[in-house]
């Protein structure tokens, strides 16, 4: 969880600075995101980086070289790493890796705008697979971006990518809860009426992510505008969550019944 009023925060990297006259280089290694391909390749890529620690370590590097405050995340990387030149050395490379080029919210901003979708058919494997990369993009942030530095005013994630991208990317994991339905297994085809407990996962994950569904005044109706259900499931499902979250109808704000 980011706390953006941690003090150290108040002393920001001058990036020019850190990467003056030293080697740099692009993590993503492309600008091509035409494809669904390439943007899952940059989803692995940054959540590799974030996983390993690699743009926490830099952070950490530069602000020490600028005598900025540091967090006890920074210090216990410090402790971590070993430099062989002399002690005001600048350090050049991390595990074979020079300085970032751009900042980790760049990167992140980049892709993700491109991962949204703007239909999802639940009986399409590609699909499933562009969701799931959503969900471990976004659980990646979560868990390892605390102790990065924020685009200046941000305070939160969904500053740092943009309130609208952040929403609809969180909103998909609610519609990954609905992939399969519609295909064949082991010779039975997946439906809401033979597999209620997707309808009850579902709802469980548009409960969690109430905050983004009320910021993007989500209603049934338009979510099922992008999430393609058999007409018979989709019929299931209007009825059950209008059930359960007693909402008057498809058309009605779907936060109403998350509260």
């Amino acid at each position: 969880m980011i706390d953006p009023t941690e003090t150290w925060r108040e002393e920001r990297i001058d990036w020019d600075e850190a990467l003056h006259r030293v080697p740099s280089e692009d993590y993503l290694e492309t600008d091509d995101l035409d494809s669904w391909e390439a943007r899952l390749e940059a989803v692995e890529r940054i959540c590799e980086l974030l996983e390993s620690g690699l743009w926490l370590s830099w952070e950490a590097v530069i602000r020490e070289e600028q005598q900025l405050a540091l967090a006890d995340a920074h210090e216990a990387v410090l402790d971590e790493l070993l430099n062989f030149g002399d002690e005001d050395d600048r350090i050049l490379y991390i595990d074979d890796w020079a300085r970032p080029r751009t900042l980790w919210h760049e990167d992140v901003r980049r892709v993700a705008p491109t991962l949204i979708v703007r239909e999802h058919r639940t009986d399409h494997p590609v699909h499933h697979e562009v969701l799931e990369a959503v969900d471990r993009l976004l659980r990646c942030l979560r868990d390892h971006s605390s102790v990065l530095e924020l685009p200046e005013g941000a305070s939160s994630l969904a500053d740092a990518l943009g309130a609208s991208t952040w929403h609809r990317l969180n909103v998909q994991g609610a519609m990954a809860a609905l992939s399969g339905v519609g295909e064949a297994w082991d010779e039975e085809v997946v439906s809401l009426e033979n597999a209620p407990e997707l309808v009850d996962r579902f709802l469980s994950e548009l409960h969690a992510r109430a905050e983004s569904v009320a910021a993007l005044d989500l209603t049934l109706e338009a979510l099922l505008e992008i999430v393609i259900l058999p007409d018979t499931d989709h019929a299931t499902l209007v009825r059950e969550t209008c059930a359960r979250l007693g909402l008057e109808g498809p058309s009605a704000p779907l936060a109403l019944g998350l509260k």
